[in-house]
C-alpha cells in the first residue's frame, strides 16, 4: 500500500501547525545577522580602543615624582640613554617601557636629586647591577671578552674562510697536475705500444 504523507495517520506529516526546528532558524537568522554585525562593530571599536590605551601608556613607579630643576632635568635626560634596562636589555632607560626601568629612573633622579654626578650615579648602579647597566662598559681586564670578543670571533671566522679557500684551491691544482701527469704517462705509454 503507497504511503501518503499528506494523511494525518502518518508520523512524518509536518504541517503547518509542526514547524521544524530549521524553519525557525531561517525566520531568525536575517534578524540574527543583523544583530551580529552591530555586535561585531561594538567589539572591534572596543578591542581597538583598548589596544590604544596601553599603546600611549608610560609606566611608571607608585612613587611621587622627584622635582628637578632645569639643569638637573637636562642632565637627566642625557645620562638616560647611556644606561642600559637590565629587562629589555636592547633599550636603553629612556626608551624602557618595563617596571624595573621605571623604578631605576626614580632611583637615578634621587640621586641626581642628591647632587650626585655622573660618575657617582654610574658606579652606583654598576656595583649594585655590574658593567652590563652601561651601554659602554669601560676598558678593564673583567670587560675585556665584551671588548674584544667580537673581533676575536670575526677573526677567527677569516681564518677559517681563508683556510678553507686555500685548502679548495690546492685541492684543485692537485687534481690538475694528476691529469697532467696522466696524459704524459697515457703519451708515453701509446709511444712504446706500437
Amino acid at each position: 500500500m503507497p504511503s501518503d504523507t499528506n494523511t494525518p495517520s502518518s508520523p512524518r506529516r509536518r504541517g503547518p501547525s509542526f514547524a521544524s526546528p530549521l524553519h525557525e532558524v531561517q525566520n531568525w537568522i536575517p534578524a540574527f545577522a543583523g544583530m551580529t554585525k552591530r555586535l561585531g562593530a561594538a567589539l572591534l571599536v572596543l578591542t581597538l580602543t583598548l589596544l590604544a590605551f596601553p599603546a600611549a601608556a608610560e609606566v611608571e613607579t607608585v612613587h611621587s615624582p622627584i622635582p628637578l630643576n632645569e639643569q638637573q632635568e637636562a642632565f637627566y635626560k642625557d645620562l638616560l640613554p647611556e644606561l642600559r634596562c637590565l629587562v629589555c636589555q636592547n633599550e636603553s632607560l629612556a626608551e624602557s617601557q618595563a617596571p624595573l626601568a621605571a623604578d631605576l629612573r626614580y632611583e637615578v633622579r634621587g640621586l641626581i636629586a642628591k647632587g650626585q654626578n655622573e660618575a657617582q650615579i654610574k658606579k652606583y648602579l654598576t656595583d649594585r647591577y655590574g658593567d652590563f647597566v652601561l651601554y659602554k662598559p669601560p676598558l678593564a681586564p673583567r670587560t675585556w671578552v665584551l671588548w674584544f670578543g667580537p673581533f676575536i670571533l670575526l677573526g677567527v671566522g677569516l681564518g677559517m674562510v681563508f683556510a678553507y679557500a686555500r685548502r679548495s684551491r690546492s685541492a684543485s691544482s692537485t687534481s690538475a697536475k694528476v691529469v697532467v701527469d696522466q696524459a704524459a704517462l697515457k703519451k708515453i705509454l701509446d709511444e712504446k705500444a706500437p
